[in-house]
């Protein structure tokens, strides 16, 4: 029989493998089991040190003050204040034009002389090259292009010479290798397959050969190991959609994996960049999700993390990389919701 010493984060779980956990050491016997470990088998053994593997969890956060009850709301993580910024949503009976700030431990409103009207289903990202988060479009009453820029004190209205069209639901991400946000779809009238950047200054409208297929409400976020923008599901207004995009500056790719979730829209995603997975979660998949899913590159793989939140859609959802934290705030969960969790 050989004995093996390994560290414990080796194994995920010692399930099936005829092993004890404990604090400090995991001690498995496999197929033998106490007897081989004891020398006294013809199989091999294992001794693990050191703490044991676990999956991560979510943590539901209770801070002091919070935004109320919302979905449809938008969030960006601000990398140069090391905060999250939330603006607006819907009650589900009032659209909302409040902005707040979350720091790791608390929600803290904020009261700036100017302001984008309440809105939802508009979308955020943060311009880390000019340290703006930068807001675009929603629903006011009607579809908007209003652009907004965030500073940490005020909201300013951009006028650029051109804009994509009135339109909400649309998908944003920040490119920090090409310093510039990408926008893609929405619904402008209808389900709409334009690529839009947007440089600090102008809009410009890509002509890239490949396009995904016309959408709204899908999700998108920036994966900054590979360079590339992940874009997953959406809606087609009569059918929910499952297919992975990326965007690598100049055209779409489309990634084909065995695993994946289940067609969707109305969820979130967010670039865990310590651990370099695309996370997603929650979405309307023929019913409230709370699914977690992770992308590397290659292939989808579900987790199911033990404490997590209740399903929801069109929640806020961001990475804090100060904190390596994933953030996500509120959310249709039966009733607009005002939690907070991490992970």
């Amino acid at each position: 029989m050989r004995l093996y010493i390994l560290p414990a984060a080796f194994f995920h779980t010692t399930a099936g493998c005829g092993g004890t956990r404990g604090d400090d050491r995991v001690a498995i016997g496999v197929g033998g089991g106490a007897a081989a470990a004891a020398g006294g088998g013809d199989k091999d053994g294992w001794i693990l040190v050191g703490a044991p593997y676990t999956l991560p969890d979510w943590t539901e956060r209770l801070p002091a003050d919070r935004p109320s009850a919302r979905s449809r709301h938008a969030v960006a993580y601000d990398s140069n204040r090391n905060v999250v910024v939330l603006f607006g949503g819907s009650t589900g009976s009032a659209r909302l034009g409040d902005t707040w700030e979350w720091d790791g431990t608390n929600w803290v409103q904020k009261l700036p002389v100017s302001s984008p009207s309440a809105r939802e289903w508009h979308s955020m990202a943060y311009d880390a090259a000019n340290n703006l988060v930068v807001l675009f479009g929603g629903w006011t009453g009607s579809e908007s292009n209003e652009t907004w820029v965030w500073n940490g004190t005020d909201w300013q209205q951009r006028f650029p010479a051109q804009s994509p069209s009135p339109r909400d639901d649309c998908m944003m991400a920040y490119d920090s290798i090409r310093n510039e946000i990408v926008l893609f779809g929405g619904w402008a009238g209808g389900p709409d397959n334009e690529t839009w950047v947007w440089d600090g200054t102008v809009w410009a409208q890509e002509s890239p050969a490949n396009i995904p297929t016309a959408r709204y409400a899908g999700a998108m976020a920036y994966d900054s190991d590979r360079n590339v923008i992940v874009l997953f599901g959406g809606s087609t207004g009569s059918a929910r959609l499952d297919d992975t995009w990326e965007w690598d500056g100049a055209n779409w790719t489309r990634n084909s994996s065995d695993n994946k979730p289940s067609a969707r829209y109305w969820h979130s995603m967010a670039y865990d960049s310590a651990r370099q997975v695309m996370f997603l979660t929650g979405g309307d998949a023929g019913g409230i999700n709370d699914e977690s899913w992770e992308w590397n590159g290659t292939d989808w793989t579900l987790k199911n993390p033990e404490v997590k939140p209740s399903p929801r859609m069109n929640c806020g959802m961001t990475y804090d990389s100060s904190r390596s934290m994933i953030v996500l705030f509120g959310g249709y969960a039966g009733s607009p919701s005002d939690d907070t969790w991490e992970y």
